[in-house]
């Protein structure tokens, strides 16, 4: 077997969590409702909770469905050897249509842009929550397209690339949650 099929399993099997999701939602919530009253505070935090849970959880199902239906459907076309977005791609129109093509274009391009934002956003609270710095708008945004643009530049297979970064995320989700609870845990 290659290393590229043992890469693909890291990614789809591993269970992970976005960390940089988990500080924007935080922050994006935290002046929603403000309370003192210590009842309130954890009937507060128990609705943080679901809320969290639920969005997450959402995601989660969205992305499963995505995996399954492209993989019934392309299995049901005997198209198992499908491995880079652009085979997927190609194989779309014949099996499902043109329009469906157009709609995984769509598709990645939104992925893409509320990955990026979210990214973004998430350095943003980041910088200015813990190092108390703040770069500007079109700084952060330049350096968060950089690793996309040199992927480009360079001429690396996208799909590959994909792959491996999911892998090096996984690793590096450590570095994230670590501190995260280190910083925002119960002290009593």
């Amino acid at each position: 077997m290659k290393i590229g099929y043992w890469l693909h399993i890291a990614v789809t099997r591993w269970p992970r969590d976005e960390p940089h999701v988990i500080y924007l939602h935080s922050v994006l919530t935290q002046r929603r409702i403000v309370t003192r009253n210590p009842e309130l505070f954890k009937k507060l935090l128990r609705f943080e909770l679901i809320d969290v849970v639920t969005t997450l959880g959402l995601a989660g199902c969205v992305n499963a469905a995505m995996l399954i239906m492209a993989a019934s459907t392309f299995y049901r076309g005997g198209l198992s050897h499908i491995g880079t977005i652009d085979e997927a791609y190609k194989a779309l129109a014949p099996l499902l249509g043109q329009a469906s093509a157009f709609v995984f274009a769509i598709s990645l391009l939104a992925s893409g842009l509320s990955s990026t934002t979210v990214g973004t956003m998430s350095g943003q609270v980041v910088m200015q929550g813990f190092l108390r710095r703040n770069i500007p708008a079109w700084l952060r945004r330049s350096i968060t397209m950089l690793p996309s643009l040199m992927v480009t530049i360079i001429g690396l297979e996208p799909s590959c690339t994909l792959v491996v970064s999911q892998v090096i995320f996984i690793f590096g989700i450590s570095f994230a949650l670590v501190p995260l609870v280190l910083f925002t845990r119960a002290r009593m």
